[in-house]
């Protein structure tokens, strides 16, 4: 299996998660690793991801589109630990176990995370901060 890049553990962190948009997505190599992400750029990626997960256009992710997910990658061979940390960030953004997610409700919880891995507390997530989070990651594997 080949390593997560920093990037795909930014979304592991906050979710620039484009290995759950894959179930509609085309397979690709990874994408190069960004510098940094500003967290403009992560809420603005935390929209798109979530109108990718939200197939039915609802307005919500429901627990079927959470399995689509999760099917995505195990299809894409990660690993246990990874798919239980995507599965973590999805409990996260439905604290009270609904099975359903609201746009605003992941856009928190995904920027708390951001805001987690922020460290220096910049705003943005830096080569560090996203070696950090890919450091994450990989223990989860």
């Amino acid at each position: 299996m080949t390593r997560f890049s920093a990037a795909a553990a930014a979304a592991a962190a906050f979710a620039l998660a484009a290995p759950l948009a894959a179930q509609t997505a085309p397979a690709a190599g990874p994408a190069p690793a960004p510098e940094s992400v500003t967290r403009a750029q992560g809420e603005d990626s935390m929209r798109g991801l979530f109108a990718q997960l939200d197939a039915n256009h609802d307005g919500a992710i429901d627990s079927a589109e959470i399995k689509g997910a999760l099917d995505a990658l195990k299809a894409q061979g990660a690993p246990a630990g990874v798919i239980a940390h995507f599965q973590k960030m999805f409990d996260q953004a439905d604290p009270g176990k609904t099975g359903k997610i609201s746009l605003d409700a992941w856009v928190k919880s995904r920027m708390a995370a951001f805001d987690r891995a922020d460290t220096n507390h910049d705003g943005k997530l830096d080569a560090a901060e996203l070696a950090a989070v890919q450091s994450t990651l990989d223990g989860a594997k």
